[in-house]
């Protein structure tokens, strides 16, 4: 393994620890805003608890007449519960776990002290009614006069000491409470002037004064009992215990994190040293090959550009080349419907030929077209059989001639050989392509010279004429799809015609090259590769 894979493994091992610890201080980052509004909340939890037992004692000793602080202590211990449930994340699944076990505990004790206060609520409503109607009722009996005055005033007083001091817990004012209340049943039970109306209501709420007082005080005694406040300063002080060792944590993990970066960059400058050692040839190796790219951009680019071109001219020729014979099909077709009865024999055969010879062109045209896509493609294979190139030629050019009525005449001259193996049917698209263009770009009269020479080795075509010849800077694109030149004026063509010849003798295995002059003529040469005939009994032999 040489240096530089060395420096690359420990640069690729040091950027992991860097992305995990990395990860590691993002995840547990202390957020402190958080943690304080935490802390906050802790702190509001144990005030709010002693602020709803202060709460529960002035209600209890009749400083308070309402519930009001004991609902809104309750309902805020609950609001915090809520909130300090969502555990900041940089305590770890250790401190979330302990903090949720002690949250759980103090919803319980929470729950009992709400229990309690209602239970608490309830009791000391009653208690209260009938502290407020006991000296009443007591009132009412002491203006009747049926007790004596020293009980009068000794009653009086014990129930005016009593009666309010609702704070007083011990068993010694519980004691007194319970014996003046027997001593002034006693005398009621003796006074029989006494009215049995304000007896009995008198005796009910001292009945409930003397059996609502513990209770209520047992209730106070109970919540005041329940560990909350302690159990919330557990909570505090474990929040604290995690939030230390997450800040630890922080703090290493940043020193590591800062380290890590040392060797990273250590690494990158040795790394960056090594390979400027390297860099000449690198940089000569990027330059050719950006060379190379260009080169291969401009040639697609320079494709791309002939593509856009070549659809242009497609769609101007079939636009054009498509139209005519489309429209004389459509013309007769529709003559013949109209009038196809009244016209004689001899009409109906015309416009029947005319749509004959239409769609023979339009044929011909898509022939064309496909044989260009399929040597475009790679797809075209020549289909070799015997043939006798005499004929064949002689057959070319009568086509030709009767075509353009014989005004064009063809001089045809053949030697050598004539019996050969080819592809017949790309010998006859190759020669009358060339003989049309010949006949199609030349005046009328001036002759179209074609001379076949079938030598042993090679087959020679060349087509002459004295026409419009073609411009020396349009040579180099002559056989492109779809391209005319640009002093074939009126005279109508697809463009199809030499890239047809050009596929045929690409696919014989040939060659052809043009000669022209503007004004003077062209002769194109054409030539194909002889292919012997096979001889079954030789090769049997």
């Amino acid at each position: 393994m040489n240096p530089l894979s060395i420096l690359r493994a420990a640069t690729l091992l040091s950027a992991l620890a860097f992305g995990g610890v990395c990860h590691y201080t993002i995840r547990h980052a202390v957020d402190h805003a958080r943690e304080l509004n935490y802390s906050q909340n802790l702190r509001q939890l144990q005030a709010t608890d002693a602020l709803l037992s202060e709460e529960l004692l002035k209600s209890r000793s009749g400083l308070v007449m309402h519930y009001d602080g004991l609902v809104r202590g309750t309902t805020t211990l609950t609001r915090l519960l809520h909130s300090l449930a969502d555990i900041p994340g940089f305590l770890g699944d250790a401190g979330t776990t302990e903090l949720n076990q002690r949250l759980s505990e103090l919803s319980r004790l929470l729950a009992e002290k709400s229990e309690r206060l209602e239970r608490f609520k309830t009791h000391n409503a009653v208690l209260r009614n009938s502290q407020r109607l006991m000296p009443v009722t007591l009132g009412a009996l002491l203006q009747t006069g049926a007790l004596d005055p020293e009980l009068n005033r000794r009653v009086d007083a014990t129930l005016a000491e009593l009666l309010p001091e609702s704070a007083r817990n011990s068993q010694d004012t519980e004691r007194e409470l319970s014996a003046a209340l027997a001593l002034l049943d006693e005398r009621l039970q003796r006074a029989s002037s006494a009215p049995a109306r304000e007896v009995a209501l008198f005796r009910r709420h001292a009945g409930v004064v003397n059996t609502e007082r513990p209770v209520v005080d047992e209730f106070v005694r109970e919540f005041l009992a329940l560990p909350f406040n302690a159990r919330a300063r557990e909570l505090e002080d474990r929040y604290a215990h995690h939030y230390r060792a997450a800040l630890t944590a922080s703090l290493f993990a940043q020193r590591t994190l800062f380290g890590l970066a040392l060797a990273l960059v250590a690494l990158g400058l040795t790394e960056v040293i090594v390979r400027i050692r390297l860099s000449g040839r690198a940089l000569e190796r990027a330059t050719t090959e950006l060379r190379t790219a260009n080169q291969a951009l401009a040639r697609e680019r320079e494709k791309e550009r002939e593509l856009g071109e070549m659809k242009t001219r497609f769609v101007a020729m079939t636009s054009h080349e498509f139209r005519t014979p489309l429209s004389v099909i459509l013309s007769s077709t529709e003559l013949l419907d109209q009038y196809g009865i009244r016209w004689d024999a001899e009409r109906r055969a015309e416009h029947q030929s005319r749509i004959r010879v239409a769609a023979q062109s339009l044929i011909h045209l898509l022939d064309e077209i496909l044989l260009i896509g399929r040597g475009e493609s790679g797809m075209l294979k020549p289909s070799l059989g015997p043939l006798n190139l005499a004929e064949l030629c002689r057959g070319v050019a009568e086509t030709a001639r009767l075509g353009y009525a014989g005004e064009q005449p063809i001089r045809l001259s053949l030697s050598g050989e004539v019996n050969v193996v080819s592809d017949e049917r790309l010998l006859t698209r190759l020669l009358s392509n060339l003989i049309g263009n010949a006949m199609k770009y030349s005046a009328p009269g001036s002759g179209v010279n074609v001379e076949v020479t079938c030598a042993p080795e090679q087959l020679h075509i060349q087509v002459e004429d004295r026409g419009i010849g073609i411009d020396e800077a349009e040579l180099p694109r002559l056989f492109d799809s779809f391209r005319r030149g640009t002093n074939v004026g009126q005279v109508k063509g697809s463009g199809l015609g030499l890239a047809v010849v050009r596929q045929a003798v690409d696919a014989l295995g040939g060659s052809i090259q043009v000669h022209s002059r503007l004004g003077q003529g062209t002769t194109f040469s054409v030539r194909l590769p002889r292919v012997r005939e096979r001889n079954p009994m030789a090769e049997s032999a």
